[in-house]
């Protein structure tokens, strides 16, 4: 394209001295072709740009990281005319799509199209834009290339992956399932106040009319101790890349914990700052569900750290195990344990790079169990 522009400028220039030297129909003629192309090619640029019309759908709006699904697009020629070349680009950044490269459409002849079908696969938890992200327009002479940004792109929810819990057995190694023989078919074994973390469906109504206030039906499970998990949310500085690594470790972390607990029956009660403080408890399949989905969403967006937040505040319910996710080990974080956590068995997973420094002594002298979960 530089190499036609040098040469277009070349032939204009001669063109503009001999008409302004020389005089005459011919030279003038000629100047006036010469410009007449590139005023062409552009006009031609802009409408391909405006009447190309482009489709894209995925099989599901939600999906799991590194797990694929199915992509397609097509781009069709509607005009009378011809498109000389389109290039389609796509979101690299936090996907990528398998079976389709960075394509060159060459000749798109009038009424014709091209369907493409391909594999989506995300590669970080969050939520964000996938497929196509941008067409480049060409004329018919390549004098210009104009991108064109996908107006609507698409946006995707990606959940964490689940995997099998690593430190399930040091953790909650003395974590019992549900007692036999203690009633349990009974799902309702009284009523308590609703309270911040309770969902709708909890709520018993017949109770709520007699008392004049909101009413909980308490569980067999909400009567056992369970798990206190607090997920440090504080943003950490750095490369995005690395610290993208960091909040899908520390997210899939929490998923296989509570995913765990749940399958030892043991309730767990979530705690972050997210959107305010976000308190999530998970007793039943449905309570799981709703916390997985969530998953996909939270967003490591708090200023300040997770013991910073609840240093002031009472902990949620009773507990026997308290487990706090974070990537810093630090004099914050021991001070609140040490005041808060009495009587409560509390363990550490610290997200980290590989071959980062330590700071676990004084927290195991103190019976605190730390364990370090690296990203890649």
């Amino acid at each position: 394209m530089k190499r036609k522009w040098i040469i277009w400028s070349a032939f204009f220039g001669g063109m503009l001295i001999l008409a302004s030297f020389r005089g005459g129909r011919l030279p003038y003629m000629l100047l006036y072709f010469v410009v007449a192309i590139v005023v062409s090619s552009f006009v031609y640029t802009l409408a391909v740009m405006f009447r190309f019309k482009y489709f894209q759908a995925i099989s599901a709006v939600t999906a799991v990281k590194e797990e694929p699904v199915d992509y397609r697009f097509v781009i069709r020629n509607e005009d009378k005319f011809f498109y000389e070349r389109i290039q389609v680009e796509f979101f690299e950044d936090y996907s990528r799509v398998s079976g389709v490269d960075q394509t060159c459409l060459e000749c798109l002849g009038p009424g014709e199209g091209r369907e493409f079908t391909a594999k989506l696969v995300c590669k970080y938890r969050g939520e964000y834009e996938v497929g196509l992200c941008r067409f480049c327009i060409s004329d018919y002479l390549h004098f210009f290339s104009i991108p064109y940004r996908v107006k609507s792109p698409m946006k995707m929810t990606v959940l964490p992956r689940i995997a099998p819990w690593k430190y399930e057995a040091e953790i909650l190694k003395d974590a019992g399932g549900r007692n036999q023989g203690s009633g349990t078919d009974a799902p309702d074994i009284s009523v308590r106040e609703f309270s911040a973390g309770d969902g709708m469906r909890r709520i018993h109504w017949k109770a709520s009319a007699k008392m004049g206030k909101l009413m909980s039906r308490e569980m067999y499970e909400d009567r056992r101790q369970g798990m206190l998990l607090f997920l440090d949310l504080k943003r950490m500085e750095g490369e995005e890349r690395e610290r993208l690594k960091y909040e899908d470790e520390l997210i899939e972390q929490a998923v296989a914990a509570v995913y765990a607990c749940k399958n030892r029956q043991i309730p767990v009660t979530v705690v972050c700052e997210w959107e305010g403080r976000k308190v999530c408890r998970v007793v039943s399949d449905e309570d799981w569900n709703e916390f997985y989905k969530m998953s996909g969403r939270l967003c490591f967006s708090a200023e300040h750290s997770i013991a910073y937040v609840n240093g002031d505040r009472r902990l949620p319910g009773d507990a026997k195990y308290a487990l706090i996710l974070t990537g810093a080990l630090n004099g914050e974080l021991y001070d609140w344990i040490m005041r808060d956590f009495s009587g409560i068995r509390t363990s550490i997973i610290e997200v980290a790079k590989r071959g980062s420094a330590g700071g676990e002594e004084r927290f195991a002298a103190s019976g605190i169990a730390v364990y370090r979960a690296y990203t890649e």
